[in-house]
């Protein structure tokens, strides 16, 4: 995966909704969001754990 792109040539968030769709979830939306205190918190554990 390179700049956000995968082998296909499509984006993560392109990729993942094409998965959604063909597994019959129909009027999924996906964004990017950003992360809360509670992600950063997770982020930073694991980080200690390593």
């Amino acid at each position: 995966m390179e700049n956000g792109k995968i082998e296909n040539g499509q984006s993560v968030e392109e990729t993942l909704h094409n998965y959604l769709i063909n597994k019959g979830h129909l009027g999924v939306e996906i964004s990017e969001i950003r992360p809360g205190i509670e992600d950063c918190f997770m982020e930073l554990t694991k980080t200690e754990a390593a």
